[in-house]
């Protein structure tokens, strides 16, 4: 539906389920007929994880955070398509996910990374470090977004600032 009809796979097997699963989310790749690829990526609920409203109050937080990056930095960011939490009622697939755009590039292993591939990686961190100091917040929190899409920092506990 998010792409009008054009036809796409996603490869469940094991092996590539494995080779996309970290400790708090499960990516898979969904490839497009006219070779556009995304991710899908879902929250895993474990007896460990926190409550169901933390999850998804994460889930907005990380949300809104890369639609602000995307629109209001240079920070390559993967662009958000759509986004769902568990508890909302439009949500068929009736689990936390956000669907993005896939990025190329590969996992960093920093100890195989050689010293000029870690020195390359500190200097993109510098240069992130450097754009989003460009772009201060008045408050410590999580950044959430408003129907408008003008963008806050929240806590848990407090009422947004904008």
């Amino acid at each position: 539906m998010l792409r009008e009809g054009v036809s796409c796979s996603v490869d469940l097997s094991r092996k590539s389920l494995s080779a996309m699963m970290g400790n708090q989310n499960c990516h898979a790749e969904i490839t497009f007929d006219d070779n556009v690829k995304w991710l899908a990526r879902f929250r895993l609920a474990r007896t460990t994880s926190p409550p169901r409203e933390v999850r998804e109050w994460i889930l907005r937080s990380e949300a809104a955070t890369m639609i602000y990056l995307q629109r209001c930095t240079r920070i390559p960011t993967p662009k958000v398509f759509d986004w769902a939490c568990e508890s909302d009622p439009e949500n068929s697939l009736g689990v936390d996910y956000i669907l993005m755009e896939k990025l190329d590039g590969k996992p960093l292993s920093w100890q195989a990374a050689t010293p000029q591939q870690k020195e390359k990686v500190m200097q993109q961190l510098v240069d992130i470090f450097l754009e989003i100091d460009k772009h201060p917040f008045r408050a410590m929190g999580s950044l959430v977004s408003s129907a408008g899409g003008v963008f806050g920092v929240q806590g848990l506990a407090h009422q947004p600032t904008f």
